[in-house]
């Protein structure tokens, strides 16, 4: 598939893009004549890629399946602290990104990290989405904000990141400034950045209702010139206008749910906090819920498992864990665990 370069209504914050995403490339398909019959059949995998500010790492890694078969759009977490082996190396799988983007440069980048996360789970990931997280605040400030019933009070202060927090809890109107501060806000969490992740799922209920208000090409166009210079992808431009002209149109039925791919937070000889994955667990989520897609084993090659760590095996080796499903519903009650 072609390189378009630039789209347009896609930003950094990663959960705002899965709605938005997901509500124009599910009518896209369905409706639009810009996909191929095999995709029309096994619906379309896009893997959303987003750069922190510092260091570059991917922050967020986030894999959206479209399945017009089942009527059904759902999203995989692919937690950032993520244990991996690469050859002689280990570390966690946000380091990939910069790795690729210095040895290839951004777009070449962007293509070997889409195919080393399709091999890693052993499904088909058909296209990326690359953002940069200054692309959030303007997204959301053109769409008038997002309303979200922030469950604690959260204020952090990094001046090396350029990072200040500071929001009250309750139900309120977030800014595009607030949505990025609490998306990145990770203190204070039980279970570390899994409560991130937590945050982020409420987050992404308040934006699936914001995506049913209705627009009008006027307003996309506008979103469109705000957010096209910091997105990059293999959509292709006239995919996403096949999106939002059916959007207007009118949206279908469909459900949606969210998946993470399943671990423990463990400690590495190094010092270092990883997230390590339990294999029969994925394996067993992949195999149910995004079957389609599915054309090797999950970890083929064995790149998340550290025979040397014996904490690291066990959790890699348990057959008692599961993994869990939540609809749209569930997300919107989500118990987010926090110290004290």
């Amino acid at each position: 598939m072609k390189q378009s370069g630039k789209i347009w209504m896609f930003f950094g914050a990663m959960f705002a893009i899965a709605s938005v995403l997901s509500v124009f490339l599910y009518v896209g398909i369905a409706k639009s004549n810009a996909f191929t019959k095999e995709e029309k059949q096994k619906g379309l995998s896009v893997l959303l890629i987003g750069e922190d500010d510092v260091a570059g790492n991917t922050d967020t890694l986030l894999l959206l399946w479209f399945n017009p078969r089942e009527k059904a759009i759902q999203v995989l977490q692919i937690p950032r602290d993520i244990y991996i082996k690469r050859g002689e190396t280990e570390g966690k799988i946000n380091g990939i990104y910069p790795e690729y983007i210095e040895k290839y440069g951004k777009k070449e980048g962007a293509e070997r990290l889409t195919q080393d996360i399709s091999a890693l789970l052993g499904i088909s990931v058909d296209r990326y989405l690359a953002f940069q997280s200054d692309g959030a605040a303007d997204f959301i400030d053109a769409i008038g904000g997002v309303e979200v019933d922030v469950p604690f009070s959260m204020q952090y202060s990094d001046e090396a990141q350029g990072l200040s927090i500071d929001i009250p809890k309750g139900k309120q109107m977030l800014s595009g400034e607030q949505v990025l501060g609490f998306w990145r806000y990770r203190q204070g969490y039980t279970e570390g950045d899994i409560g991130r992740l937590d945050m982020q799922m409420l987050f992404l209920s308040s934006m699936a209702k914001k995506c049913k208000e209705p627009l009008n090409f006027k307003e996309c166009l506008t979103i469109y010139q705000k957010i096209a210079p910091k997105v990059l992808t293999n959509l292709q431009e006239k995919d996403i206008i096949s999106f939002v002209t059916a959007y207007i149109k009118g949206k279908d039925t469909f459900s949606f749910s969210a998946m993470r791919l399943v671990g423990e937070a463990c400690t590495g000889a190094d010092g270092k906090s990883y997230y390590v994955l339990n294999r029969s667990a994925n394996e067993q989520m992949l195999n149910a819920h995004f079957a389609s897609l599915k054309y090797g084993e999950f970890d083929a090659k064995k790149q998340f498992f550290n025979e040397k760590n014996k904490a690291f095996w066990h959790i890699y080796e348990d057959k008692n864990t599961s993994y869990r499903v939540y609809a749209l519903e569930e997300m919107e009650k989500i118990s987010v665990k926090r110290k004290g």
